[in-house]
């Protein structure tokens, strides 16, 4: 593993470097530093406990490991369009005599420090000035504490979404059974669940919380590996002809259904897309059903879900410009313009339908009391804020958003123009419990104004790119 993990760390330094340019690139974890702790402050102003914080980060840290995890199911065919199947060494049990599951087993190691170095070390020391602030007492101890609770939840992240991947290669409705199992015992067992993870060496650390919180880790990551059925290069997959179909139903819109099939077709489908816009749902779902002062707070979950379901496509964009490049239809009868129309009208297709599936989930789950009204306000604002999201990306990334993950600048721009507009909404979402009127009033405007602006700056963004 040491043979091949260091030229995998310096493999993802010099390609992220060089696409994203030296500074621009290394000053990310400064940039997740400055805006994590302003995050923080603006939490506990709003009455969370220091202690509450550190245990949210390691909610939060465990979904994005669930998110980069899933690389097992979604990564070949993505990262094969865009760089070649031998340019990186994931790929080099194909030329080389390395087996695919070293190469991915140690492919996973390599993330896990390297996200390690970009986003939990950042999280972590951001605490620090939040505490200064809040007068809150940490010490070298305790922080350290935090960083190894924060790193095993990722790891655990990782571990449970790289495992499925792996029993995704063998048989689908197996992953099926076994993770409804898994939710089935989780939604049982409640908050037992987590004496089983790694939040129960944070609040009690020795020995045995250690072995319980790192044990399932290394247990899911070796099971994983042996489980994978490497996919055979000379594989071939097999598909109805339904693209005139899909055409008839698009009115016509042929380049559409090309990028729709592009995406439906790649690894893991069309279940990528619900599963990355699920990671930000199932985080929300989770503090409203198990942080008491989050489900306190939050008066309208209509409002809220949609506010951050609408954030949470923002991965639909990504994937809708994984598979082709304006330069690949420079050959064809198609201008550019053609091309930019077809992606917003195959990132509506797709965002939306899914969006509001999620939507419909939260309201079977959160309006047993039945207020129709905050109901409707969260299917009116959801298609606005989406439409915000959009020209916001459109803008700032053109048809290559993947920039915008580890582009310092990009990130911070990007992270300024949707807080302006989901803070005021979530402050909305707040209001709502003692002026739902006028907190569904403001909460409809200023998310019209938002789509305005979003579709204006999708307009910019034809000219800028093309």
């Amino acid at each position: 593993m040491p043979g091949l993990l260091g030229p995998m760390i310096k493999e993802e330094w010099r390609l992220h470097s060089r696409l994203f340019g030296g500074w621009s690139f290394g000053a990310f974890p400064l940039v997740v530093l400055v805006i994590a702790a302003a995050a923080y402050v603006g939490v506990l102003a709003s009455g969370f406990s220091y202690t509450e914080l550190e245990r949210g980060v390691q909610y939060v840290v465990f979904f994005l490991g669930l998110s980069v995890g899933s690389v097992g199911f979604v990564s070949s065919d993505a990262v094969e369009n865009l760089l070649g199947e031998s340019n990186l060494l994931v790929f080099s049990s194909r030329t080389l005599p390395v087996s695919q599951r070293r190469s991915v087993s140690v492919f996973v190691v390599k993330d896990l420090i390297y996200y390690s170095f970009l986003y939990l070390t950042p999280l972590v020391v951001a605490l620090l000035p939040a505490a200064y602030v809040f007068d809150a007492s940490v010490s070298v101890g305790s922080v350290a504490l935090v960083w190894a609770a924060v790193n095993a939840s990722f790891a655990l992240g990782v571990a449970v979404s790289f495992f499925s991947a792996a029993l995704h290669t063998r048989s689908r409705a197996l992953l099926g059974v076994v993770v409804a199992g898994v939710v089935l015992a989780a939604f049982y067992a409640g908050t037992e669940a987590l004496a089983y993870t790694p939040l129960a060496f944070y609040e009690s650390p020795s020995l045995t919380t250690a072995l319980i919180a790192f044990v399932p880790v290394v247990v899911l990551s070796v099971a994983g590996i042996f489980v994978l059925q490497p996919e055979s290069a000379s594989s071939t997959r097999s598909y109805r002809d339904v693209y005139p179909r899909l055409r008839g139903l698009l009115r016509g819109e042929g380049l559409t259904a090309k990028m729709v099939l592009d995406v439906t077709r790649s690894s893991g489908g069309v279940w990528k897309i619900f599963f990355s816009v699920g990671i930000l749902f199932g985080v929300f779902v989770f503090l409203v059903l198990y942080v008491d002062i989050v489900s306190a707070i939050v008066a309208a979950p209509g409002l809220a879900f949609a506010v951050l379901l609408g954030i949470s496509t923002v991965s639909v964009y990504h994937w809708v410009n994984r598979f082709d490049t304006l330069e690949d239809y420079t050959s064809l009868p198609i201008d550019a313009d053609e091309v930019l129309r077809a992606k917003a009208v195959t990132f509506a297709v797709i965002a939306l339908p899914v969006a509001y599936a999620y939507l419909l989930v939260g309201v079977v789950m959160f309006f047993d009391d039945g207020s129709l009204l905050e109901v409707a306000l969260g299917f009116v604002v959801l298609p606005l804020v989406v439409a915000y999201v959009f020209g916001v990306t459109s803008y700032l990334t053109g048809l290559d958003p993947n920039e915008l993950l580890l582009n310092s600048k990009l990130f911070s721009v990007f992270t300024a123009a949707i807080a302006t507009v989901a803070v005021p909404l979530f402050v909305a979402s707040i209001a709502y419990l003692n002026f739902p009127t006028e907190a569904s009033i403001f909460a409809v405007v200023f998310a019209a104004v938002a789509a305005v602006v979003g579709f204006f700056l999708y307009g910019r963004a034809k000219k800028k790119w093309v």
